[in-house]
């Protein structure tokens, strides 16, 4: 089986635990063997036997790969998801997602008419590997960056993360050259050239530069502390922002059937305004006030421009 059948294995097996508090071996083994057409390759000419043996090897596949973690609880007969990180959770999510996604676009022409994509894929996915396997060798990396505002210019980056925001995938690492030396996101559509170096680093704190994004709401850090946001939705925008979060650390303040109000914890960047904009008349700013008067002004700007070209 290849590495997208144990995937969606992997996938199967969280869904069908996380959704059923009284998940049994049996259960599980009864659901996979449904499920058996689409969790192995279609090629794969021997039908693969599922057993309670397999599955406790797929669990420890988990924990130690994804840091998904199930154990089996004896007293209630029953398989138990323990609690799990933020990040790693977020993480696991989207590496199913995607992989249930490339199997359907594996399929090509077969599934073309019921499938439909809007944008296109980001220029700089397809050096991912190189770039994954420099940071798991902690090797360093020299690229040519063309940056949207500047000069192209060359670095040496010790490659930590590598996220993804907006559809565009960054490549987070410590530019090492002396007058910048501290961990900057280099957008991976713009690095047009690349070479992985014998130089090696050392990292040992990746959790904490995951603390380091925790508050953005994009891929922007900020060196100035982190705000209590408060947005009040409209009615007809409410469902959308109840069902998809609009950060992490989003908390419903007030939800009385006219209006939706939130508070999010997050720094004030480009990205976080430029989302708040996004949903135009939708959504008022109620805190903080400085804010609240930063966004007035850009909305009555945009409405000066209008007011302008209609003369």
């Amino acid at each position: 089986m290849s590495k997208a059948g144990f995937l969606t294995r992997y996938g199967t097996i969280y869904e069908t635990v996380s959704r059923n508090s009284h998940c049994s071996y049996d259960h599980l083994i009864q659901i996979l063997e449904e499920r058996s057409e689409t969790l192995q390759d279609r090629d794969y000419k021997a039908r693969m036997a599922i057993s309670q043996r397999t599955i406790q090897r797929d669990l420890k596949e988990m924990e130690a790969v994804f840091g998904i973690k199930v154990v089996y609880d004896r007293k209630r007969k029953t398989l138990v998801l323990k609690e799990t990180p933020f990040a790693l959770l977020t993480n696991f999510h989207q590496l199913i997602e995607s992989n249930a996604l490339t199997n359907a676009l594996v399929e090509g022409s077969r599934y073309a008419p019921h499938l439909k994509l809007s944008g296109k894929p980001d220029r700089g996915l397809q050096s991912l590997p190189e770039y994954l396997e420099a940071m798991e060798k902690r090797k360093c990396l020299r690229i040519l960056y063309a940056p949207f505002d500047g000069p192209k210019m060359e670095r040496t980056i010790e490659p930590y993360q590598i996220r993804e925001y907006d559809g565009r995938w960054y490549l987070v690492g410590l530019d090492t050259n002396p007058e910048s030396n501290h961990t900057k996101s280099f957008a991976l559509d713009r690095i047009e050239e690349y070479k992985v170096l014998e130089k090696t680093f050392e990292i040992t704190a990746l959790p904490a530069l995951d603390e380091q994004f925790t508050p953005c709401m994009g891929i922007t850090r900020s060196h100035e502390p982190v705000l209590d946001v408060v947005l009040a939705f409209s009615n007809e925008e409410a469902p959308y922002i109840r069902s998809l979060p609009l950060h992490a650390s989003q908390q419903i303040l007030e939800d009385n059937g006219d209006s939706l109000v939130v508070k999010l914890c997050v720094y004030d960047t480009w990205e976080l305004r430029a989302k708040i904009r996004s949903f135009g008349s939708h959504v008022e700013v109620l805190a903080p006030e400085w804010l609240r008067q930063g966004i007035r002004e850009e909305m009555e700007s945009t409405l000066k421009k209008y007011r302008k070209n209609t003369g």
